[in-house]
């Protein structure tokens, strides 16, 4: 009789530690009182038949030993008190582990906001959330924070709903995955999976490899503009009835009027100036990371530049300068393609979208535009100055002022290109055809804008306040340097102006 009270009992608390794990009901919902008895909570009895009744039966095949659960241990209540003769609350923690494999949890409703483990308040989001949130901050790549998440959930109480994995920690925050990933070889172009051994190509030189993200691009687009498209239709307004307070911006300018009236009669329309820059990655070698980024014109310069409002179209990483059509061709592809289709929004309209230019400084404007370097002879991207050599070996390139300057035309920069590729030349500091020109909706040379921070504020402008700086008193200097830290640009621009003094560190 005994030993058929224990056995009961051990049913009764398995059951009721299941029904709280299920129910989410917190630790002090349920007082369950101690026993002597040693018996150990086989969990082979629980099941869930068709009508969603918890009984209990064996795995064996004999009928005689399943007995279906009382109505009284079935309708236990989850604040009900268990008594019984137990002296210490002693569990298995098998019992734990093997619940997800004898319960068909998608039978229960569960709160979507449940809590990590039954022993903290501590909810599942808040903690995947904290957690995703320190792994970015420490920069932590996916390799170590997977062995990060192995190693808090093994000492973890069981069970709880920790994610496993970083894949799973993502999708638990519904991070999607909007970025593809291939890698090519730098002689052939080919992608390193489909490699046909190329007897040119050594295949385990790391450094002849090149990872390449791509973005989704619908996804990517529709989701920004959806988000920031009450402050396009806004700006579009102002920039109709003229009365924006950036009366020289972009919208109101010459090139951005004729491309509008030029290239759509819609309503929902956006364009876009792709940036481009690259940066080295470490000290200890040439590893580098190009991007190709895009800025929505209609937006207000106070928000357009703002990194959340930009869009992050292609990704280079590699021990080599970018190979454009090894890196673009696809990207400038699925942009040609979103030209053609728009972008559905949520409220179900249609978007189009223009590319309006290209902007970087000038090392990252050559690569892209298949140009020569802004040290060649006609390294100007508009006109045909040509540069003179001075200083012998090891001198430097200097361009003398013309009065009739000869402008570059969108006729004959294009014919040139094409000349270029036909000889494979220098033809007028052509290197090659450029992507962009079946990409762009503002012919070049006109679409190619000029980095300001470069251009206006480097080289001669150095120059210059360096030596006006030089010939100042140390008390001059001082108010010199106090006015230029607060100096604002002429335009809004994330940046600020350094002082003489610190000069050195601008580049």
């Amino acid at each position: 009789h005994n030993d058929d009270l224990n056995r009961r009992s051990s049913k009764r608390r398995a059951l009721t530690y299941a029904r709280r794990d299920l129910l989410d009901t917190k630790p002090s919902e349920l007082s369950v009182a101690s026993s002597n008895s040693s018996n150990d909570v086989d969990l082979n009895f629980i099941r869930i038949d068709d009508s969603q009744n918890l009984s209990l039966c064996n795995d064996t095949s004999d009928s005689s030993l399943n007995e279906t659960v009382p109505n009284d241990i079935v309708e236990l209540s989850i604040h009900e008190i268990v008594y019984d003769n137990i002296s210490e609350v002693s569990v298995d923690e098998q019992s734990f582990t093997t619940l997800d494999e004898y319960f068909d949890f998608s039978l229960f409703t569960t709160e979507p906001d449940i809590s990590l483990h039954n022993l903290t308040n501590v909810t599942k989001n808040e903690y995947c959330k904290a957690l995703l949130n320190l792994f970015r901050d420490a920069n932590v790549c996916k390799t170590h924070c997977d062995r990060f998440i192995q190693l808090i959930s093994s000492v973890l109480p069981t069970p709880n709903h920790m994610p496993k994995s970083t894949k799973a920690l993502l999708n638990e925050m519904q991070v999607e995955k909007l970025f593809v990933k291939r890698s090519i070889c730098t002689i052939c172009y080919q992608n390193l999976n489909d490699h046909n051994n190329n007897i040119k190509c050594i295949v385990n030189e790391t450094r002849l490899h090149v990872d390449i993200y791509e973005i989704d691009m619908k996804l990517a687009f529709s989701q920004i503009l959806d988000r920031l498209y009450p402050d396009i239709i806004q700006y579009k307004q102002e920039i109709a009835s003229q009365s924006s307070i950036e009366d020289n911006d972009i919208p109101f300018n010459t090139l951005y009027q004729n491309m509008i009236s030029q290239f759509t009669t819609e309503k929902n329309f956006v364009s876009l100036i792709l940036h481009i820059d690259g940066v080295s990655l470490c000290k200890s070698s040439k590893l580098m990371l190009w991007l190709l980024s895009g800025a929505f014109v209609e937006l207000p310069p106070h928000l357009r530049y703002q990194r959340s409002n930009m869009i992050l179209l292609s990704i280079w990483i590699g021990y080599q300068e970018p190979i454009p059509k090894a890196w673009l061709s696809s990207c400038v592809d699925r942009l040609n393609r979103l030209k053609t289709e728009g972008i559905l929004l949520s409220d179900g309209s249609k978007c189009q979208v223009l590319v309006y230019g290209i902007i970087g400084d000038c090392p990252a404007l050559k690569v892209i535009l298949e140009f020569i370097g802004h040290t060649g002879y006609h390294c100007c991207f508009y006109c045909y100055i040509h540069g003179i050599h001075v200083g012998g070996r090891g001198g430097k390139r200097q361009y003398y002022f013309e009065n009739r300057i000869q402008l570059r035309t969108k006729r004959t920069y294009e014919l040139e290109s094409i000349r270029a590729v036909e000889t494979s030349s220098n033809v007028y500091g052509h290197l090659g055809r450029s992507l962009l020109h079946d990409l762009l909706d503002v012919p070049l040379p006109n679409s190619i804008i000029v980095d300001y921070l470069h251009v206006s504020l480097l080289r001669h402008t150095r120059a210059i306040i360096q030596q006006v700086y030089a010939q100042l008193s140390p008390l001059e200097r001082t108010k010199f340097d106090s006015g230029l830290r607060g100096q604002r640009f002429p335009h809004f621009f994330n940046r600020k102006l350094r002082a003489v003094c610190d000069l050195a560190f601008v580049k």
